[in-house]
């Protein structure tokens, strides 16, 4: 009799655990797959971006959508908010940008016409990274197929520069907080930081099994973490998808993240710097301990995820989905 005390605690305890993996919200309108998504810098808004080809902008913590713009005719790559929350601009396979202002209504096209410089692999280029500068003034971007990082002045909707990157072609970039660091993806499965203003590198370095599927900043610009990517028609051993905490300034490695078993597609670590949450296709969303380098909570579907983002404010976590959703937990209520 005393057994079955102890099988109802157990079934409590489960039950208790499985609680705190039940978003919070979640928010559908997208009518395929959510590929990337982004939260504003006052909180406000959520941008999501879509397999339909069209981008939404959420109220999402009442789970409202507020405006659906269709003016991409295929799906959405990656997309970004401006740093004073003015400006989306979302990168399609349609071979544009736009760079909505959607206070106004205003929209910036910038056409891909640029062919592959790097080899044979790429019959065609297409857009893998967006971000804004710091002073919002020009959009950054790379291209697969291409080994340059490219500067966009939004004000003339022209080119001001461009800088040659990995040898062997861009595969994504990250900007650090401030904009003081620009970190890029190889596809040689390098990492490279430079300084945004000199645009000299200050480190460079290699540690994954395989390619990096990801990058994320600490809001102090101290640290780096990357997850391991690859061809998701290769499947490879578990250690080519750990997640790897980097040291910016002198590119050395600080600790490994086991766990996920498949492409990492996103990582974010929250504003106060002490946790790390991915999203990784297969099919869990994930917040890590950074000094102790411990998984601490986790998310499993039955679809894959590709993107997450966390609120500036650090109190809420987005994952998109293949299933069409998007995602959000109160990290107040799982962390705490």
């Amino acid at each position: 009799m005393r057994l079955l005390p102890a099988i109802i605690m157990l079934f409590c305890i489960e039950l208790i655990n499985a609680q705190d993996t039940i978003p919070d919200i979640i928010l559908k309108g997208h009518q395929y797959t959510v590929y990337c998504t982004d939260i504003s810098k006052d909180n406000q808004y959520l941008v999501s971006g879509g397999w339909d080809n069209s981008v939404k902008l959420w109220d999402y913590k009442n789970a409202k959508e507020i405006q659906s713009f269709d003016y991409h005719k295929d799906m959405i790559r990656c997309l970004k908010f401006s740093n004073d929350n003015t400006m989306i601009a979302s990168a399609s396979r349609d071979k544009t940008i736009k760079i909505n202002k959607f206070l106004t209504g205003d929209i910036i096209t910038i056409e891909n016409n640029y062919s592959p410089n790097i080899d044979e692999y790429y019959r065609d280029t297409y857009f893998n990274a967006i971000s804004f500068s710091p002073d919002n003034e020009q959009l950054i971007f790379t291209l697969a197929g291409r080994n340059e990082i490219f500067f966009w002045d939004i004000k003339t909707n022209s080119l001001t520069n461009k800088i040659t990157g990995h040898e062997d072609g861009m595969k994504g970039l990250e900007l650090s907080n401030t904009g003081k660091y620009i970190a890029s993806i190889g596809r040689d499965y390098t990492m490279m930081i430079r300084d945004l203003v000199s645009m000299e590198e200050t480190s460079s370095f290699r540690g994954h099994a395989g390619s990096v599927g990801a990058l994320c900043f600490s809001k102090d610009e101290k640290y780096l973490v990357s997850g391991g990517g690859g061809n998701v028609s290769y499947r490879k051993p578990k250690e080519f998808y750990n997640l790897m905490l980097w040291d910016v300034v002198s590119g050395k490695l600080i600790s490994i993240l086991s766990g996920h078993v498949d492409v990492v597609m996103d990582i974010k670590f929250t504003p106060d710097g002490r946790y790390v949450a991915s999203v990784s296709e297969d099919n869990s969303v994930r917040i890590w301990d950074v000094k102790t380098a411990q998984q601490i909570w986790k998310y499993e579907s039955d679809c894959y995820f590709l993107s997450c983002a966390i609120s500036p404010d650090g109190k809420y976590l987005a994952a998109s989905s293949r299933d069409e959703t998007i995602k959000i937990w109160d990290l107040n209520r799982i962390l705490n």
